[in-house]
């Protein structure tokens, strides 16, 4: 298959509208230098639409943090589905959090039948759920803090999540990211405002024992045979790393790329990665985060299966440190989303009998 056009899915639904689009910023600077592009915009209200991509660029230009709204002269025409199957030939999909990051935008490729770089509909969704996803990873061994599941219409008590995980605690939605709807609480006044801005981005909330350490991420980068950059270590300005501190403050935190590790923390971090992404059955990409306790051991967080492209993210710039810049990188992506699509294709789409005589 040769690639000649490819499209940039961004924007969407999702709370991090704003943070998908200043992916997409990074990702067409590197791939119009070799590919036809088409930016696909999924508005706030969820129509698709073409954009105007020299508006765009002139709107990068004019401001850091925008959306698109329904009326923007940035949405050149509304997007069907035949329409986009018919303009491009590989899908980049960079719509953060709901509806991009969940598998609904990967179910709807598949069905269009058409290659898309990133996780499938399972590993996406899997990976989203940080419930489901770290329930799974248990069951491998994998260390993590404990945590407690609540839906809204469960009861629990400051006073019984505090016996079972002490203080202090941090809640969080259990499908968003960018570390959005997180709050980290010490006492109950806290602990309430926390809960009830956690279920405003999702019906099903985490609330987990609080990690003392480091904060190290790993970028993950392959199919069947993944492989792991080096280590990155976040330090935050702020008390932890929020979406304040990662998107809204220019001194939100430092980093140290790679991170300063002894060898041995550094290679069990990076198998640490490797694993994690094949228990869960990830394809092409995804960043792995940790804490590094005090006493050297290491706790998975989470996962992220779109990890952002913007000018601070570390997904690739841990390459980038790592041997790997970014043009190579997307040509990586390219190929193992190329590969994926060829292997999905060769699955058997009729019943086949087998007469056997005798």
């Amino acid at each position: 298959m040769h690639v000649k056009c490819i499209g940039i899915i961004c924007g969407g639904k999702s709370v991090e509208h704003e943070v998908s689009l200043q992916s997409a910023k990074n990702i067409i600077q590197v791939l119009e230098q070799t590919y036809q592009v088409v930016v696909i915009g999924i508005s706030k209200q969820g129509l698709w639409y073409v954009i105007d991509l020299a508006k765009l660029k002139q709107k990068y230009l004019q401001e850091a943090m925008f959306a698109l709204e329904e009326g923007s002269n940035l949405l050149e025409k509304p997007l069907s589905f035949d329409l986009l199957k018919n303009m491009i030939d590989l899908a980049f999909c960079v719509v953060h959090g709901a509806y991009g990051e969940d598998g609904c935008i990967q179910g709807l490729l598949r069905c269009l039948d058409i290659a898309f770089i990133g996780p499938s509909v399972l590993d996406a969704a899997l990976c989203m759920d940080k419930d489901i996803c770290k329930r799974l990873l248990q069951a491998e061994g994998i260390v993590m803090a404990k945590f407690l599941t609540y839906k809204a219409y469960d009861h629990f008590s400051f006073e019984e999540v505090v016996f079972k995980l002490g203080l202090p605690l941090f809640v969080k939605p259990s499908n968003s990211g960018s570390s959005l709807g997180v709050a980290k609480v010490v006492n109950e006044s806290e602990f309430k405002i926390a809960i009830e801005e956690a279920f405003k981005y999702d019906h099903k909330i985490l609330i987990e024992e609080a990690i003392v350490g480091r904060e190290i991420e790993c970028s993950v980068l392959g199919n069947d045979q993944p492989r792991a950059s080096l280590p990155g270590e976040v330090i935050p300005t702020h008390e932890f790393y929020s979406y304040e501190a990662k998107y809204l403050d220019d001194k939100g935190a430092e980093f140290a790329l790679p991170a300063l590790l002894e060898d041995v923390t550094r290679d069990q971090i990076q198998e640490l990665a490797v694993k994690i992404f094949k228990s869960l059955g990830c394809h092409g990409m995804a960043r792995v985060d940790f804490f590094l306790d005090n006493q050297g051991v290491v706790y998975f967080n989470e996962i992220n299966t779109i990890p952002g492209f913007t000018q601070i993210s570390l997904y690739p710039k841990l390459w980038e440190v790592s041997g790997l810049a970014i043009t190579h990188l997307l040509d990586n992506l390219i190929q193992l989303a190329l590969e994926k699509y060829s292997k999905d294709r060769a699955i058997l789409t009729s019943a086949t009998t087998i007469y056997i005589e005798g």
